[in-house]
């Protein structure tokens, strides 16, 4: 009897044990379960005007997350520079007074050197292949190089109007001799201070916010920017002229907290995510079927949009990419990494 009574009392405390032990694991089952019905609310800054690429991007992408998460994740948007330029993004993003933003890529030029290999002149040579290379293995290279930089999520590229157009107030440029002595805006890049160097102009580096009101008061002569933000930001009212150099591209990157996004479920994390590479395709397409219309509204109020001849383009690519083999070296940008962007176009 003695020994039955010890054989079940040690029955009991293994019962006793093995419940415990079970216990912790369906709470932690709940806790992520209501994790995952979580409301969770982020703040998103961009700096584009309504229409342009990167307005787009943003609210198919707060419709489509929403929608996917059954509004367990919802945005607020606050856009074209409401929270500040590029520049000002990148570091709230950063130390988390916003969630997630978009910033240009010539503007990330002071956080990390491998992706200025986007600003060199001639690497794209059509939109396409830009799209097609930024969304592939060095795309995903270039964005892991991001993170590790800024400290941020970089997530994806958004194409934002394609190749810039160099307008200016003065006069009607076909070569790069006609750009001499002008001033011209340059973002944070050293490879675009490099090109309006060399094409005989005169950089003058302005952040975004101040760049309208700086080429009004005549600080500078104009600058380098592309159909669409011309367009959408007001600069048809004070531009003459522009010249299709097909030098320059620009993107944004679009980037999000890291602690935030290290907060998030991995449900959450695969919405957001789907999301972005539905939306940004979406983005892309309207982007490159409104660069038209918005070259014709530029040429509707005023601008005069002079497309250089097959000789004069030469002359654009030659000084161009003399820049290009020059900054690889003067910027420690990885030669094939270039290398491979040129090798991916036909």
């Amino acid at each position: 009897m003695k020994m039955f009574k010890i054989v079940s009392f040690l029955l009991l405390i293994l019962v006793l044990i093995s419940g415990c032990g079970t216990t912790p694991s369906n709470e932690n089952d709940n806790t992520k379960d209501n994790q995952n019905d979580k409301e969770v609310k982020l703040v998103v800054g961009h700096t584009g005007n309504k229409d342009n690429s990167v307005d787009i991007f943003f609210e198919k992408l707060k419709e489509e997350i929403e929608e996917s998460s059954n509004n367990n994740i919802q945005l607020e948007i606050q856009g074209a520079g409401a929270l500040g330029g590029d520049e000002e993004l990148i570091e709230s993003v950063n130390i988390g007074s916003v969630d997630m933003i978009s910033a240009a890529s010539s503007n990330m030029a002071p956080y990390t050197e491998e992706i200025l290999a986007l600003d060199l002149p001639y690497i794209f040579k059509s939109r396409d292949d830009a799209n097609n290379i930024l969304k592939g293995e060095i795309g995903e290279g270039l964005l892991n190089e991001v993170s590790e930089t800024t400290g941020n999520k970089a997530l994806t590229f958004i194409n934002v109007g394609g190749f810039r157009l160099l307008a200016n107030t003065k006069k009607e440029i076909k070569t790069p001799n006609d750009s001499k002595g002008l001033k011209l805006r340059a973002t944070g890049s050293p490879i675009e201070e490099s090109y309006i160097k060399n094409i005989g102009a005169n950089p003058t580096p302005i952040s975004w916010s101040e760049t309208y009101n700086s080429v009004e008061q005549k600080v500078v002569d104009g600058l380098q920017l592309q159909p669409n933000w011309l367009a959408l930001n007001g600069f048809d009212e004070i531009m003459n002229y522009a010249t299709e150099t097909q030098a320059l591209m620009a993107f944004h990157v679009v980037q999000f907290n890291q602690e935030k996004w290290d907060d998030l479920t991995e449900d959450q994390r695969s919405i957001i995510t789907e999301s972005i590479d539905k939306v940004r395709d979406e983005a892309n397409e309207a982007d490159a079927k409104d660069e038209d219309n918005f070259k014709k509204d530029l040429i509707d109020n005023g601008v005069d949009i002079y497309t250089p001849s097959d000789s004069e383009l030469e002359e654009w690519s030659k000084l161009g990419k003399e820049v290009r083999e020059e900054q690889i070296d003067k910027n420690n940008i990885d030669k094939s990494l270039v290398e491979d962007i040129l090798s991916e176009q036909n």
